[in-house]
Formats: C-alpha cells, sequence, structure tokens
C-alpha cells in the first residue's frame, strides 16, 4: 500500500452508549429574606434568622464544608407612586451540599421551623456523586458501539477492519441536575424525596484504518 493511499483506507464511524445513574445527593439553595424599617435593623434581623438556619444544618449533621455563602443584598421598598421609601429588604442566600438523600426531609424541616416565614427555597437539585464512573461506562459502550458498526461495515464491503488510529469524543451528556420536590418557596415539613434515576449518554467518533 501506498503511503499516500493510507489516508483513505480508513472508515469513520460514530458511536452512542448510556448507562443509567441513580441520584444520590443534593444541592439546597436557601434564602432568607427580612423587612423592616431601616436598612440596619433589616439586615440585623436576616444575621440572626441565618444563624439559626446554620445552626439547624449543623445539627442534621450537614458540615462546615458543604455549607456556602451565595449572596447578600439591602434595599429600599419604596411606595406605589415610587417617592419615598417605606421599608428595607434584606437577603441572605446559601447553598448546603446534602452528601445523602436521607438527610433532605429532616434538613428541610429543620431549617424552615428555624427561619419561619423569611424561608426562601431557591432550589433543590438531585446528583450523582458517580458521575464520573457513569461516564466512563457510557464512553466505553459508545466505543463498542463503533466497532459493532464498523465491523458490519467492513464485512459488507467485503475488506477487514484493522486498527483504531483515532477516537474523539463527540458528545458527552452527564446526569442531570434535576430540580426536586422542594423547588419553591414557604415552609416545608418531612416531604418525600424520590431519585429515580439519570440517563447518561456519550458518543464518539472511532477512525478505523481498513485492510484489503
Amino acid at each position: 500500500m501506498r503511503p499516500d493511499a493510507l489516508a483513505t483506507n480508513r472508515v469513520l464511524v460514530i458511536g452512542n452508549g448510556s448507562t443509567m445513574v441513580r441520584p444520590d445527593a443534593a444541592l439546597l439553595h436557601v434564602g432568607i429574606e427580612e423587612r423592616a424599617d431601616t436598612a440596619s435593623a433589616a439586615l440585623e434581623e436576616v444575621a440572626r434568622r441565618t444563624q439559626d438556619v446554620l445552626a439547624a444544618a449543623r445539627h442534621q449533621g450537614i458540615d462546615s464544608g458543604d455549607v456556602q455563602t451565595k449572596g447578600m443584598a439591602v434595599h429600599p421598598q419604596m411606595d406605589k407612586e415610587g417617592a419615598r421609601v417605606v421599608s428595607y429588604v434584606a437577603s441572605y442566600s446559601l447553598l448546603l451540599r446534602l452528601g445523602t438523600l436521607d438527610l433532605a426531609p429532616a434538613v428541610v424541616a429543620a431549617i424552615s421551623e428555624a427561619a419561619g416565614d423569611a424561608l426562601r427555597l431557591g432550589g433543590f437539585q438531585l446528583f450523582s456523586t458517580g458521575s464520573e464512573a457513569a461516564r466512563n461506562e457510557a464512553a466505553a459502550r459508545a466505543v463498542k458501539d463503533a466497532r459493532s458498526k464498523a465491523e458490519g461495515m467492513a464485512e459488507a464491503a467485503g475488506v477487514r477492519l484493522g486498527r483504531v488510529v483515532a477516537i474523539r469524543e463527540v458528545q458527552a451528556s452527564p446526569p442531570g441536575w434535576r430540580a426536586g420536590p422542594f423547588a419553591a418557596a414557604g415552609v416545608v415539613a418531612q416531604m418525600p424525596v424520590e431519585a429515580g434515576s439519570d440517563e447518561v449518554a456519550a458518543q464518539v467518533a472511532v477512525t478505523f484504518e481498513i485492510t484489503d
């Protein structure tokens, strides 16, 4: 075979693979909001409520490394005409990482009790701590799928399939961060969590040599 013909004696095949993964952890987005006559009073009340929420989270087994402040703000609330300030609204947001879904109902109930009507739940996202292994498994299945397709094509063409000369990931779909049943504002008590399962998909482009 001539060297300049080598590049033409190849076949590029797209392979697809997927696997299922079960979410086993969650992210809980928590907000605290208070209103008062002055900015300092609103901030003070938010700080007090936030300390209560953090204490409740720690009591439920949430480590300090799994708690992150995401933001804080204070702004004036104007009257209907926009002519004067009638109050000040202060807010504080944080992110709680739940290492196991079993914690979720008790944690939400505890912080709901601690924050009262000041609680704002900005979202509850499920995810899997084994997502990397799932992505690797999906990719491996995609490569096997590509080889199976290439072998069928080679057989139909009456040629032999040679070695793999290139592999490129075309698309990978990690397990979704799905919203759970707590994605709403208000007080929630002992609400169940259904983990379900997510599909992890991968697509690869594999180039094989073709031999006579």
